[in-house]
């Protein structure tokens, strides 16, 4: 195989999401929460929002969970244990934001022992509820044999539900999967389809794999200007891939005119704008 086709034929691997759920107390739906913050600050709407949890209101639970995790005012001190403890609680009820923050806790092993189980348990409990992160991170297991055996017919499934509600990390994923032929037969027309809805949504990974494909014309008309589109798009977003598709830029530009050019860089310069 020739150091160009290596070079296009890249797979770029799934990424596992670790940011957990979280809240603003801006954000918080309870009006009386609201109401209390508006007219005497943070703290006491802190504390109110405490009592509420404290009687078994599960969302309450979760953004106080929530709010130990992540203090948005000095008044709080961060406590991963009191966070751990709230999600628990408000997890056991079925909050479904608090079981998918569980499951981080545990796949990441923040301020809890590292156990893939118990993350999976609590992926699961919050996928079934159609949390299209949880959904995701459930594939990642699948697709990574994490605390599971490596299983691709499942990670299909989970990521093909977090992709259809626009999750761009599922989606590319779903693009890797038919573009390689990971446990469904390979499909370079669905690869494409869903490696479009990740890039329009800004993921560099399906950006740079979509100009890959224009550019070699898999499941799509062969065109250089779209593939010069898609690597500079790339290139500007300066994300870890910017080097290859800058590479494959320079590698597609012999192939093109200067009109052409300027017409791919002009696509490319539209696209950033708008989005």
């Amino acid at each position: 195989m020739s150091k160009f086709r290596s070079l296009v034929m890249l797979r770029l691997a799934a990424f596992l999401i670790t940011i957990l759920s979280c809240v603003s107390v801006y954000s918080i739906e309870n009006k009386d929460i609201q109401t209390v913050l508006e007219k005497e600050g943070y703290k006491a709407a802190f504390i109110l929002l405490k009592q509420l949890a404290e009687q078994g209101d599960p969302k309450a639970q979760f953004e106080l969970g929530a709010i130990y995790y992540f203090p948005l005012d000095e008044s709080i001190k961060k406590d991963i244990n009191e966070a751990f403890k709230w999600y628990t609680k408000a997890a056991l009820q079925g909050q479904v934001e608090a079981q998918y923050n569980l499951g981080v806790m545990y796949d990441q092993g923040k301020g809890v022992p590292k156990n893939y189980s118990d993350a999976y348990k609590w992926y699961k409990l919050a996928a079934e509820q159609g949390f299209a992160n949880a959904q995701y991170n459930l594939g990642v297991m699948y697709d990574q044999g994490k605390g599971v055996p490596k299983n691709y017919s499942d990670a299909y499934k989970w990521y093909k539900l977090a992709a259809e509600q626009g999750f761009a990390n599922a989606q590319y994923n779903l693009g890797v999967m038919y573009d390689q032929g990971y446990g469904i037969p390979k499909n370079y027309a669905q690869a494409i389809k869903w490696y479009k809805l990740a890039a329009e949504q800004g993921f560099a990974n399906a950006q740079y794999n979509l100009g890959v494909m224009y550019y070699r014309g898999e499941g799509i008309p062969k065109n250089y200007i779209d593939a010069y589109k898609w690597f500079n798009i790339v290139v500007s977003s300066e994300d870890k891939v910017s080097d290859a598709a800058r590479a494959l830029m320079n590698i597609n530009e012999p192939r093109m005119t200067s009109e052409q050019i300027a017409t791919a860089q002009n696509l490319a310069k539209e696209w950033v704008e708008n989005h």
